[in-house]
């Protein structure tokens, strides 16, 4: 930076913009007396920092003794290891819990500064702000005015703060600011002083996408001062992050130059009057794209605030859920909760676990939810419930709401009685969708819960009524992410309906219940009678298990029953550590398992994963993870299925001679029109369905909620047999039947023959488990290694298994063939039939099958943010052929092409430790029809292809895709090396073996070259003829010897 003087009083500075490189101008106006301005840093700086600190003038000593610069003293980023920078501030508001006193100047004008979060903004993905500033977070709170719309230019909107007595020279105001937008507002700061208005700030402009630091100083100065600074040395008055071109002139409120500029003028005032308020007031511009808001608004200790204030009460507001609070004590480690009456500690996971682990049950009542609640008497621990009437009549929003039915009036969509007691004077919650706007979101949580048993269930009774709803969810939330766990959309009838979402083991979660407004004003949501079911742990007692018991690896005893049954009942998970050999297991994450489709029905079965396009049948989740990313097996009842189609899969065959035999699955029924689902046991496939009886008459009917049930049933037949589970379609195609996890016990043996069968002539199974870099093909015509999983070679096995569900050539009509989405992206690819949700966007029809019947995969946009991506990518494949291409069909269309809305399609590979390397793309609107991309791979080994849909700027942006087909990748001639640190090469053949084969008594190698040259250790014997003993003796003081 370089220095100019421009008169006594003013330098002026120019800079290079480290972002632009552009050269900018700056005004500081110097102080005639350069000390006082020190004086009132230092004033600031020694907030907090001991006069016999070992920290510079210009730093803040951390309680712990660390030194940081002063700037970075409550800046909301925490930089002392003990974060006494942040928790040792001036009077601050955050705004997640109230609104700190600043107050709305015209309430009724509908012109208005608003409380609000990320979350309940989405309705302007490309305008508000994504996180709030002090948490980085959705959920958490800022002040938030609303787009434009329809108001005037030049209305105004004021935001008026508490009332301060008096100020010191130190005082001063520091805030985060957000304006993006084209045109939105300008934003002006006052001080108010006896109704004596002074300006200390003012920018015209969008700032863009981020959020800026502002810093006004109130200090003692005989005279105003203003000045434009960027990134100043000195606190007192700073402007953070901003690009400052040349100042521009200012025309009109509103208006401006065309330039990508910046207007502000800031000053340091003396407060002269006891009575001060600041004032943040923002003016409509000329457009109504554009958003403005403000967080973490601090007033330094010199700002002493009044004891008499014109300020309005508080809002009752409720806090958000936060994790439970451990009572300090020097007996417990950090994060225990302390036992008054027990004298004892308890870690956090046994707080607010619906048992009492406190003999008081002290743990259960401090920030706990109750178990059960029918909201007569409150919310029962639950946040986020809007309980003050008389300010949502005058504020009016999108939000959950304490209500009795006896308060509806004509042209209501809610229930005019409750679910409890079941009349107008009961209570529930309700989300009315009047005030509120597409897709504003509503949501009431638990506080942190500790922990839950594996049988845990939540229910709770909801309606929905009206028209063009949105969505009713149950989200899990853990530190670190958030889970979908049921969705119910659209209107549900005049009734209350039953929801029932099974829980089972967790630990250190709450619970989101979140309602999503649709297009209509005109709906409802609501929630009544919500119960924690069987939700308390079971305790450890440590005694002996029963012989019908099995004991778990932390000393729980559980039933046999439930050993390998997809549940981690155990609560440690060794119940299910052992289970992957059985025969039969399935969680249908990659394939059928083994499972074979029946000839004789009418259509098959399908994989799936996530929610069906038709929201009102079928899982939300899976059950395996409970995720919606995880899949299921489903029959599909939309067209050209029928009333009374049939589709069977049945399972390996299965030894007769097998005693106490069990088959157990996991089955979601849940639709209006719901047909059957049959289990039967096949002793053979001669004379059609001769040999096909129900096993022990399990014929289930009809809807059975949406949730996952259990099936356990004991099997017994004289002869071998197969378990075929038959699927049949109801009236209509609110009918898809699932299935999850299913199993068999292990007195269930394989290698059963049903007369009939077509694998009755094929070879016993080969002994592939000898070896464990070997693998079975699925049909038992042999073993393949390992390292010849996903190598594009089809020879390997004879049923190509050994290439299964890698992420293989694909039309998307029975699965994914195995193309995963993936865990660290924000969105998913899902299968689809027909147009998307979104109009004027997306395939009508697939591309395989050119009708509304096909499937493909997409990217939804609507929901997400500009930039989001979704990422589809195939399992690690061993190595391709120079040659080796993708080809595919892809569909990228928005009717609103001249806005350019529409995002990019790219393709990239990774392999080993390298990044990954992009070798195809394409961006923007590509018109109404599917085209052919193709993407060149070459030669790689150990490598991965990933298909990635990045979002664009609206939700007219969704993209699709189908027919994917690798061409020239596999290399028959290709030789894998051996890995030098891990692996011994086989001298006579091209052969890698896992060290620990080395020298291990027994030739894994053709020629056996494995076990030569092998050192012999003291103590090493063969026990062999010539020699059984080695220098091993008998000894003479046993009762009996050893024999060879």
């Amino acid at each position: 930076m370089v220095g100019v003087v421009d008169s006594a009083y003013h330098t002026k500075y120019t800079y290079v913009d480290r972002n632009t490189g552009f050269d900018s101008w700056v005004d500081l106006c110097l102080l005639s007396v350069w000390s006082d301005l020190a004086t009132l840093y230092s004033e600031w700086i020694s907030t907090g920092v001991s006069t016999t600190s070992p920290c510079g003038v210009e730093q803040f000593a951390c309680t712990d003794g660390t030194c940081i610069h002063g700037t970075q003293y409550c800046d909301f980023i925490t930089q002392c290891p003990d974060a006494s920078d942040e928790t040792t501030c001036p009077t601050t508001c955050t705004f997640q819990y109230d609104t700190c006193g600043w107050y709305e100047d015209s309430p009724s004008d509908g012109f208005d500064w608003y409380r609000s979060r990320a979350y309940d903004t989405q309705q302007y993905p490309d305008l508000a702000p994504k996180y709030d500033h002090t948490s980085n977070s959705i959920y958490d709170y800022f002040a938030f005015m609303m787009p434009i719309g329809a108001y005037a230019s030049s209305q105004i909107a004021e935001y008026m703060s508490p009332t301060f007595s008096s100020a010191a020279p130190g005082c001063y105001l520091d805030l985060w600011l957000y304006i993006n937008g084209i045109r939105p507002y300008y934003l002006e700061i006052y001080l108010i002083q006896n109704e004596t208005e002074t300006k200390v700030f003012r920018t015209v402009n969008s700032l863009g996408d981020r959020w800026n630091n502002l810093g006004i100083g109130v200090g003692k100065q005989t005279e105003p001062w203003k000045g434009a600074i960027n990134n100043a040395t000195f606190r007192l008055v700073t402007v953070i992050g901003l690009r400052l071109p040349k100042p521009t002139t200012v025309v009109g409120p509103g208006r401006q130059d065309r330039r990508d500029i910046l207007h502000t003028q800031v000053h340091l005032l003396t407060i002269h009057t006891p009575m001060t308020q600041v004032v943040l007031e923002a003016v409509a511009g000329d457009s109504s794209y554009g958003v403005i808001a403000v967080d973490d608004i601090t007033f330094s200790p010199d700002c002493l605030a009044s004891t008499s204030s014109n300020l309005p009460n508080a809002p009752i507001t409720t806090p958000p859920p936060s994790p439970p609070s451990a009572t300090p004590h020097p007996a417990c480690e950090a994060g225990d909760f302390y036992c008054t009456a027990d004298s004892k500690c308890l870690p956090s996971q046994r707080v607010c676990n619906f048992r009492n682990d406190c003999s008081d049950g002290e743990d259960e009542t401090k920030m706990c939810v109750d178990t059960v609640c029918d909201f007569e008497n409150g919310t029962c621990g639950w946040h986020g419930v809007y309980v003050d009437t008389q300010q949502r009549s005058t504020r009016p929003q999108f939000v959950w709401d304490r209500q009795q039915g006896r308060t509806t009036i004509k042209g209501d969509t809610r229930p005019s009685t409750d679910h409890t007691i079941q009349t107008g004077y009961g209570w529930y919650l309700f989300a009315d969708n009047s005030p509120g706007s597409h897709q504003s979101i509503t949501q009431i949580s638990t506080p942190w819960i500790g922990q839950t048993s594996p049988n845990c269930r939540f229910e709770f009774w909801y309606h929905m009524g009206g028209r063009n709803l949105g969505t009713l969810q149950l989200l899990i939330q853990f530190q670190n992410s958030t889970h979908v766990r049921y969705v119910q959309s659209g209107a549900s009838g005049t009734e209350w309906k039953r929801a029932v979402i099974y829980l089972g083991y967790e630990q250190n979660f709450k619970l989101i219940i979140q309602a999503s407004r649709g297009r209509s004003y005109s709906g409802d949501t609501c929630i009544d009678d919500i119960k924690f079911e069987d939700c308390a742990p079971p305790v450890i007692t440590g005694n002996d298990c029963r012989n019908d018991e099995f004991r778990c690896t932390n000393g729980f005893c559980i039933d046999k029953k439930k050993v390998c049954n997809f549940v981690d009942d155990c609560m440690d998970n060794s119940d299910e550590d052992h289970c992957d050999n059985l025969i039969g297991r399935c969680d249908f994450e990659l394939d059928f398992c083994g499972w074979q489709q029946e000839s004789g029905d009418e259509f098959d079965w399908s994989l799936f994963q996530g929610t069906q396009h038709n929201y009102d049948t079928g899982p939300n989740i899976d059950h395996t993870h409970r995720s919606h990313t995880g899949q299921y097996a489903y029959i599909e009842t939309t067209y050209p299925q029928q009333a009374l189609y049939r589709a069977r899969l049945a399972s390996p065959s299965i030894k007769g001679s097998s005693i106490g035999c069990r088959f157990m699955l996991w089955y979601h029924m849940y639709g209006s029109t719901i047909g059957s689902l049959s289990v039967m046991l096949r002793t053979s496939y001669l004379n059609e369905d001769s040999g096909l009886q129900l096993l022990n008459n399990v014929n289930i009917t009809g809807e059975q909620g949406n949730i996952w049930l259990a099936l356990d049933e004991t099997i017994s037949s004289g002869a071998d047999f197969k378990i075929v589970l038959e699927g049949m379609v109801g009236n209509t195609y609110h009918g898809d039947i699932a299935i999850d996890d299913v199993s068999f016990s292990a007195e269930c043996l394989g290698g059963g023959n049903v007369p009939g069968e077509t694998s009755t002539t094929a070879p016993p199974p080969p002994k592939c488990s000898a070896d464990t870099t070997l693998l079975s093909c699925h049909d038992g015509s042999g073993c393949y290694h390992s390292w010849q999983r996903c190598n594009f070679i089809t020879t390997d096995c004879t049923d190509n298994s050994d290439e299964f569900n890698c992420g293989n050539d694909c039309n998307f009509e029975s699965g994914t063939c195995g193309w995963q989405n993936s865990k660290i992206d924000q969105a998913d690819w899902k299968i689809a039939q027909g147009p998307t949700p979104t109009p004027n966007t997306g395939p009508t029809s697939d591309h395989t099958l050119g009708t509304s019947l096909g499937h493909y995969m997409y990217y939804e946009a609507d929901g997400g943010y500009t930039g989001y991506k979704a990422y589809l990518q195939t399992l690690p494949y061993q190595n391709s052929h120079e040659n080796c291409q993708l080809t595919f069909w892809y569909h990228m269309y928005n009717y609103y092409d001249m806005y350019n809305y529409m995002g990019t399609l790219s393709i990239s590979v990774k392999y080993g430790n390298h990044q990954s390397k992009e070798i195809w793309r394409i961006s923007g609107n590509q018109g109404d029809s599917w085209k052919k991309g193709t993407a060149l791979i070459g030669r790689y080994e150990e490598f991965s292809v990933t298909i990635i849909a990045e979002r664009g700027t609206n939700f007219y942006s969704d993209i699709a895709i189908d027919d994917l087909v690798f061409e020239n990748c596999a290399d028959e001639d290709y030789v894998r090396p051996c890995d030098e640190v891990t692996e011994y090469e086989c001298k006579g053949e091209q052969r890698c073996l896992l060290r620990d084969r080395y020298c291990d008594h027994r030739p894994d190698c053709l020629d056996g070259s494995d076990e030569n040259d092998c050192l012999v250790n003291t103590g090493d014997c063969l026990f062999d003829t010539d020699n059984p003993y080695c220098d091993y003796i008998q000894m003479k003081d046993d009762d009996f010897d050893w024999t060879s």
